[in-house]
């Protein structure tokens, strides 16, 4: 029968076809791969050479097969990475079209808001992503980020908190997921045994990574812990030197340099379990511009003279809770 012919022509088509848009799909997704190389190394050209060609494979995939969702939603991530971020989100949309409860083509059009700064949409977004998946740890990080980036409407750190905790048990390996827990952690007041901590988490996963070594070392310097700064610091500049990362080298022994001059500061004049003489020094160290630290000594500050009697500490606590507040609108 006539009827049946074409029918088996237009099946043989719509194989064919589908087996292209594979193809398309596959050399789309080795461009994207390369680029994510060339972003890693810096090669800002080639990145964008090759972010170029995922974007013309994706289209032929999307155009051979008008319901390939994973092509739709590649396609978005690519055109975003080149800064076309409505016709990224159109991508999105089509891809919803075809399936509302895709958690990937909400999870990416939410990144799509976050990278236009559009964090409240961008948390709708992501909340949409984990109805429908709830054991993505990279769904529950951006959705902390949102929670507590610059220019986010409402700052949430206790809730960034619980979500930066819940993407970290379900084995997200963000190399920053760390660093933004430990800003979290310091905007929220938590005691500095818990940004230390965090830091040593960071280690155990990522054990030669200088940022979180030359961090660790801050951290150990707001209580006084010389010793552990100064292998800290060590474990930083060998580190950095390690990868070519010349800048944390030099920071590092800026750093080993003045460890000793921090040292007499704090035996003939500071006492590391006195608010005031912590209060003292975060407005040093406020001066200096130095943000964050201060906040750290700060924050030291409050925490002890907020357990103590007297006069004296409750101005220490007025005082240290206004530089306090103060630096927290400086870091927003």
């Amino acid at each position: 029968m006539p009827e049946e012919r074409i029918s088996d022509i237009a099946k043989k088509l719509s194989e064919q076809a589908k087996k292209e848009a594979e193809k398309a799909f596959e050399k789309g997704a080795a461009a994207l791969e390369s680029a994510i190389e060339y972003r890693d190394s810096r090669k800002k050209e080639k990145e964008r050479e090759a972010l170029e060609e995922a974007e013309r494979h994706f289209k032929d995939a999307v155009d051979l097969r008008q319901d390939y969702i994973e092509a739709f939603v590649n396609l978005a991530a690519v055109v975003d990475s080149l800064g076309k971020e409505k016709e990224a989100l159109n991508y999105c949309d089509h891809a919803l079209e075809i399936n509302s409860e895709n958690a990937n083509a909400w999870f990416r059009k939410g990144i799509i808001f976050f990278h236009m700064r559009q964090y409240e949409r961008a948390t709708e977004c992501f909340e949409k992503a984990l109805s429908h998946e709830k054991k993505n740890g990279e769904i529950y990080y951006y959705a902390a980020l949102a929670l507590v980036s610059p220019g986010a409407a409402k700052k949430d750190n206790e809730g960034a908190l619980e979500l930066f905790d819940k993407a970290l048990s379900l084995g997200c390996d963000n190399v920053g997921i760390w660093g933004h827990k430990v800003l979290s952690l310091a905007m929220a007041g938590r005691p500095q045994s818990e940004i230390i901590e965090c830091y040593k988490e960071a280690l155990r996963k990522y054990p030669e990574n200088p940022f979180y070594w030359m961090n660790l070392a801050a951290a150990y310097l707001t209580i006084f812990e010389f010793e552990k700064v100064r292998e800290a610091v060590k474990n930083a500049k060998k580190f950095a030197q390690k990868i070519g990362d010349e800048k944390t080298a030099k920071d590092a022994d800026k750093i080993a340099d003045e460890i000793n001059e921090w040292a007499k500061i704090d035996e003939s004049k500071f006492d590391q379990n006195n608010p005031i003489d912590l209060a003292n020094r975060g407005a040093y160290l406020k001066r200096a511009g130095n943000i964050f630290l201060a906040l750290q000594h700060f924050q030291r500050a409050l925490e002890l003279a907020s357990k103590r009697r007297g006069k004296k500490n409750r101005e220490v606590v007025k005082f240290a809770q206004e530089q306090i507040n103060d630096l927290k609108t400086k870091l927003k």
